[in-house]
């Protein structure tokens, strides 16, 4: 048996599709590691499912339910090296969700659901709707949407088989059930205010005229990208390990920026995004990026960006510090994505006016953790986190 696949393969010996992990509930030895990481970042669960006729090998992960009892958290598909790989992720993704949710003021548990597979060859309708209908035997403990290489297309054809799931296109109508439509744009326009609260604590004055270094094109990526055109930036620089997603950002940006295009905008390989000299780095692709390396080659004042997790580890906020660039928690300045998605289930029906309001509270929220940090003298990750567990631990009290 191999060292990082042991659950699923005692799954499969066993036939057994679903499996239940939680702190004091360890149904095999190769689970404990798992147990043993819930432990300590207090989860309270995570439901395992492997449904090899379809390709569906998945990892669902309840980390806290204190504001509520249902967690809402988005669906990944990706093609993990190894199991650990995957649960490490879900684990570290739902209670990131958690604080997210705490510091926006979103009336939901934090979780999140990985998929472990590749989503241009394995992703079906045959596994979509097995997903679904194991989401909805979960009876509202956990609401799905969409997140990478998952869609609003693929919500769709979720809503199916359960109704525990949001991020449906614009167009779906059931109901006052209104589909909130992609999250992209959405999620772009708040760190646009982030990157706001970042030039106002600085005294860097307006984004106009300034050079962003935006890693990861893709549909964040992009989105950003022409929402700081609009903002006048001087220059954007570019990069992404899809040859297609660069070809779009420079066909795109020329038609809108016409003649401008070339001063404007700049594409650079994948390694070299971090040593950009710019005045703002964003984030926008996979998670673990900024480590000390990486952090060592920055040439930026702030660090703003739509990627989750981008620290590796609290070593590489404290770097950040040290160095004297202001870095805006993850959680706090990609929680977009989240109200969008959430506010589709309000019993009214989807409201862009209430989207709007809760989105630009991410300014004064992020202004908030930079003043603690400066008072404090404490990297903005560690007050984040200290912000968003003080109200879930007044939730638990409340409870």
């Amino acid at each position: 048996m191999g060292e990082n696949n042991g659950v699923f393969e005692r799954m499969l010996e066993n036939s057994q599709r679903k499996l239940e992990v939680r702190p004091d509930l360890v149904p095999y030895p190769e689970a404990e590691w798992i147990a043993e990481v819930m432990r300590k970042e207090g989860h309270e669960r995570i439901y395992l499912f492997y449904h090899p006729e379809v390709k569906l090998k998945t990892a669902i992960a309840i980390h806290n339910r204190a504001i509520a009892e249902q967690a809402l958290g988005g669906i990944r598909m990706l093609q993990y090296r190894d199991e650990k790989e995957a649960i490490t992720d879900v684990l570290r993704l739902s209670k990131a969700m958690t604080y997210k949710a705490a510091i926006a003021g979103i009336k939901k548990g934090g979780a999140k659901c990985v998929v472990w597979g590749n989503p241009r060859e394995d992703k079906t309708n045959f596994l979509l709707w097995e997903l679904a209908e194991e989401i909805e035997a979960l009876r509202g403990e956990y609401i799905g949407g969409e997140d990478m290489n998952i869609d609003e297309q693929d919500v769709r054809l979720m809503r199916m088989k359960t109704s525990f799931v949001a991020g449906l296109p614009e167009t779906y109508r059931y109901g006052k059930l209104r589909g909130s439509g992609d999250p992209s744009p959405v999620t772009a326009r708040g760190i646009v205010y982030g990157m706001k609260a970042c030039l106002r604590f600085l005294n860097m004055g307006p984004l106009e005229g300034k050079t962003v270094a935006i890693q990861g094109l893709g549909k964040v990526g992009y989105r950003l990208a022409e929402f700081l055109y609009q903002e006048g930036v001087k220059q954007i620089i570019g990069s992404d390990i899809d040859p297609r997603r660069i070809a779009h950002f420079q066909e795109e940006l020329k038609e809108k920026a016409l003649g401008e295009f070339k001063k404007l905008s700049k594409v650079v390989a994948q390694e070299e995004i971090f040593s950009q000299e710019c005045d703002i780095f964003a984030p926008c692709a996979a998670g673990g990026i900024l480590t000390k390396q990486t952090v060592s080659n920055l040439r930026c004042r702030i660090v703003a960006g739509a990627a989750n997790n981008q620290l590796q580890d609290s070593v590489a906020g404290k770097l950040l510090m040290k160095k004297g660039i202001l870095y805006a928690p993850d959680y706090v300045i990609n929680a977009g994505g989240l109200i969008n998605v959430d506010d589709e289930r309000h019993p009214d029906g989807y409201s862009e006016v209430r989207v709007q309001e809760k989105l630009e509270s991410i300014f004064p929220n992020l202004m908030k953790v930079f003043w603690y940090s400066k008072r404090l003298n404490l990297p903005t990750n560690i007050v984040a986190d200290m912000l968003a567990e003080e109200k879930i631990y007044l939730a638990q009290i409340l409870r």
